[in-house]
């Protein structure tokens, strides 16, 4: 079964947020990708980082460098529930 996968675009990011620091408390578990990188840096808590058919745990003080088309979403750890906050950088 095939993968719905969004792809967000410079444009996208540029119309409606502007070129910012985007700051999240909520997952993104929509399966998606990017034409641009992204630097993720982990705030608060941790959550759930799911790429290319991995996880990884992703904890306080954590950068992830994401790579244009890498196929990724990010959830909450049901397991260990906590309030996260992180920092995206398009």
């Amino acid at each position: 079964m095939e993968k719905n996968i969004t792809t967000l675009s410079d444009f996208h990011i540029r119309s409606k947020y502007g070129i910012s620091i985007l700051a999240h408390t909520e997952p993104y578990t929509v399966v998606h990708n990017h034409t641009y990188y992204e630097i993720h840096i982990q705030k608060k808590g941790t959550i759930l980082h799911f790429f290319n058919n991995n996880v990884e745990v992703l904890k306080k003080g954590d950068i992830v460098l994401i790579s244009p088309q890498l196929t990724h979403s990010l959830n909450v750890d049901k397991s260990a529930p906590q309030d996260f906050e992180y920092i995206n950088l398009p």
